[in-house]
């Protein structure tokens, strides 16, 4: 369907000595469509202490998050989360980041568990207007039901890129393995997919809306699974006006 998706995200920070940083976030992004079975609305909070000394930087803090679903659904997480960021050289940097805590449902929840997941990337700058990255991650989410618990591991490749005229283009393509624990219902086997998602995003830097900039967003979607539901493709495309501050 057609619907309007959007988001805004504010954050503070107070010096509490050199480099170091405490730094709080707040941020809400949702989706909406006519009615309310695929409305999507995530907000999050997050608070962490940041260390930065020469060309590495140390994230440390807490993060929750409260995800509304459709019409009566309501996902909660609360954990704690690090990221290490590192300048290796000056085209070429990198960061990890972990978190781990807790995940519960208003309703379904059987769904209930524990979530911790790790991910990352590294970029390099193959030019001032040209930077590829390497993009990597791996989860563990638990449940009531071990066919709903799962590991899966992924990575991909990207790119971005400045043209003439004021264009940005950022491309990226992922891979992404998933094993569940349990025998799915009516099979005598678990779950196991393999999922390919791919995203572009055109950005018209020089157009300005009040400061906004206008992308335009296609997304792709190729699943392969060994359950009756698990195969699937999706196409989507958005048209957004974004403010970076």
């Amino acid at each position: 369907g057609i619907g309007v998706r959007g988001g805004v995200d504010g954050s503070w920070s107070t010096p509490l000595g050199p480099g170091l940083t405490l730094v709080g976030a707040v941020g809400v992004t949702f989706t909406d469509y006519k009615g309310e079975d695929f409305d999507d609305t995530l907000v999050s909070q997050i608070i962490e202490l940041r260390r930065r000394k020469d060309g590495t930087e140390v994230w440390l803090g807490g993060l929750t998050q409260q995800r509304f679903i459709g019409a009566d659904e309501l996902q909660l997480f609360a954990g704690l989360q690090a990221t290490i960021k590192q300048r290796f050289s000056p085209r070429t940097g990198g960061y990890l980041r972990v978190r781990a805590g807790p995940t519960s449902y208003q309703n379904a929840d059987y769904r209930s568990g524990w979530l911790a997941a790790a991910g990352g990337q590294v970029s390099w700058a193959w030019s001032p207007s040209t930077v590829f990255y390497a993009l990597g991650g791996l989860d563990r989410t638990t449940a009531v039901y071990d066919h709903l618990a799962s590991w899966s591991a992924g990575g991909g490749l990207a790119a971005y890129h400045e043209f003439s005229y004021g264009l940005s283009l950022y491309a990226e393509g992922r891979l992404r393995r998933a094993f569940y624990d349990g025998d799915y219902p009516f099979m005598d086997e678990p779950r196991d997919d393999l999922i390919f998602d791919g995203r572009a995003t055109l950005t018209k830097r020089d157009w300005d809306f009040w400061g906004f900039a206008p992308q335009l967003e296609y997304t792709y979607t190729q699943a392969w699974s060994n359950t009756p539901f698990g195969d699937y493709y999706a196409h989507g495309a958005s048209l957004t006006i974004t403010r970076q501050f």
